[in-house]
């Protein structure tokens, strides 16, 4: 069964890939990062925004360090998602599209895409682009090709061992150096994708119908299977006999010989089947169009439909063991399978320092608010040994956003707020933002709440220790109340109003104007009394 995690932002999510059980990233249109450190069960929005360029792959190459590319960038982290490297090249004329990238082992790995150049006749031409690294992509460096004409792409890629690489796309690109240098094996054949059952034996697919096969390590590439109206969208294997490929109207084909034959497979539909995800030689799961999932426990002998519980396509799906999976797609859309998991994804969140206090804010999704939510929030100004809960925290919720507001902090200290989020009784989401607010100066905030009836608060700060005044005057400039008059320590203090005047009786209701005065600084506000 799968149960909906989030439609999240509303960006078309790509890619999903997950470094263990618990620990997963998705990439998507716009620059989206998502991460679970909870297998599945919870999804927040990256805290910095790192790009809002579309990425498009993504591979973890240890535990914690993984890298994402896309158009005109590639990122890389070290710290297992929580913050990222953006390198960007190219602009919006002259874009890089980089589509893929692989690695053999933690420090050997590639990424291939195209790029455009400038064409007289026609403004630009796509040209291949190869990356490579060994030391685990804190360097890349530009491989080395020959191409005669412009006009071409590079898809996929994919390792046989250490130093033999094979790239797909218009032409079959073939590297014995890791990637360093390139040259040509097999072109027009309009490769999507490529997998290797053995050092010898490897697969493409295309959009054209057309399957081609190796049995020399990629030197050399014959046309085995075509089916003209169908496109090929991946070829997966998952030892050196069985394989399957996925592609338009529901077909789907199975080797057992490590692709030396393709038999079909009945799907049962006529959707697009966009990837295949293979945990054990029995158990098995495709994703495709218009919400479409399918299950097989026999090898692929029988497919059954899944209730995805959406009708948006499906562009990736990971499983981490035979039971428990990830599938992602259009509009945000993520779904999990396996236990009874809550659904609440953080989309955004962060900390700031507004106008004399600390605001932390974060947004929930959409189809989160269909449940009882209920917030705890608790603060640490030690660098986080120590957390004391904030009582009756102020929070204002608009639509899906929340703005938490924190007049209680102290000048030039750095605050770290914990947020949890609770579904239905239950912890669905946490986080963790952090401020640092500034030294104390001569500041009158904007009383809170305004309008007020029948109380507000007025917050200030004083950048040194004095005898400060705080007055309230009617419109006609005349007094009503003196809220206080003595000397105070500098930082942040707060009075509060309550709508009596000097001799204790209640005012009318009407604008009043509140003025702060120290030494010789002196500022005032305006106030709205409602009764």
């Amino acid at each position: 069964s799968w149960i909906r995690r989030t439609e999240g932002p509303l960006a078309d999510l790509t890619a999903v890939c997950f470094s263990c059980p618990d620990t997963g990233i998705v990439v998507g249109a716009g620059g989206i990062l998502l991460k679970t450190i909870d297998g599945g069960f919870t999804w927040q929005t990256q805290n910095a925004c790192v790009t809002l360029n579309d990425l498009k792959d993504i591979v973890f190459t240890d535990d914690l360090r993984a890298h994402a590319v896309g158009t005109n960038v590639r990122l890389r982290t070290e710290d297992g998602g929580n913050t990222w490297q953006a390198i960007h090249n190219g602009s919006s004329d002259l874009p890089y599209n980089y589509r893929a990238v692989s690695f053999i082992n933690p420090d050997t790995g590639v990424i291939v895409g195209t790029r455009a150049v400038p064409d007289w006749l026609y403004g630009k031409l796509w040209v291949p682009k190869f990356l490579w690294t060994t030391d685990g992509g804190l360097t890349f460096n530009n491989g080395q090709y020959y191409i005669g004409e412009p006009g071409h792409f590079v898809n996929d890629a994919a390792f046989i061992d250490d130093t033999t690489v094979v790239a797909v796309g218009s032409d079959v690109w073939w590297s014995w150096d890791a990637g360093v240098n390139w040259i040509v094996y097999g072109d027009q054949l309009l490769g999507q994708a490529i997998a290797f059952s053995s050092d010898s034996c490897g697969t493409i697919v295309n959009r054209d119908g057309q399957i081609y096969r190796t049995t020399d390590r990629g030197t050399a590439w014959d046309l085995q299977y075509e089916m003209s109206e169908t496109d090929w969208y991946e070829v997966s294997y998952i030892d050196d006999t069985l394989g399957w490929i996925v592609g338009s109207d529901g077909s789907i084909l199975a080797t057992t010989d490590g692709g030396e034959s393709w038999l079909p497979q009945s799907s049962g539909t006529g959707a697009t089947l966009r990837r295949v995800f293979f945990t054990d030689p029995d158990n098995g799961t495709i994703v495709g169009d218009n919400g479409l999932i399918l299950k097989t426990a026999d090898g692929g002998d029988t497919w059954t439909p899944d209730e995805s519980g959406t009708t948006r396509n499906l562009y990736g799906v990971c499983f981490t063991d035979s039971e428990t999976g990830t599938v992602v797609g259009e509009y945000g859309t993520i779904l999990r399978t396996e236990g009874e998991p809550v659904a609440v994804m953080l989309q955004q969140y962060g900390a700031l320092w507004r106008d004399g206090h600390t605001e932390v804010y974060w947004s929930v999704s959409g189809a989160s608010l269909e449940s009882e939510l209920e917030f705890t929030v608790s603060r640490s100004a030690d660098g986080g040994e120590h957390f004391a809960r904030i009582p009756n925290p102020d929070i204002e919720r608009s639509g899906t956003d929340f703005i938490l507001r924190d007049y209680g902090t102290e000048p030039g200290t750095e605050y770290i707020y914990r947020v949890d989020i609770y579904e239905d009784g239950r912890l669905a989401a946490s986080f963790d933002a952090s401020v640092e607010t500034p030294a104390a100066a001569f500041h009158l905030s904007q009383n809170h709440p305004n309008p007020f009836n029948p109380s507000t608060e007025i917050r200030f700060s004083l950048p040194e220790k004095g005898r400060a005044q705080l007055r309230i005057y009617d419109v006609s400039g005349g007094l009503v109340r003196v809220l206080l008059d003595r000397e105070l320590p500098a930082g942040s203090h707060t009075a509060r109003w309550d709508g009596l005047n000097n001799n204790g009786a209640a005012v009318a209701s009407g604008i009043y104007f509140y003025q702060l005065r120290a030494g010789k600084l002196s500022e005032s506000k305006k106030m709205v009394l409602l009764r």
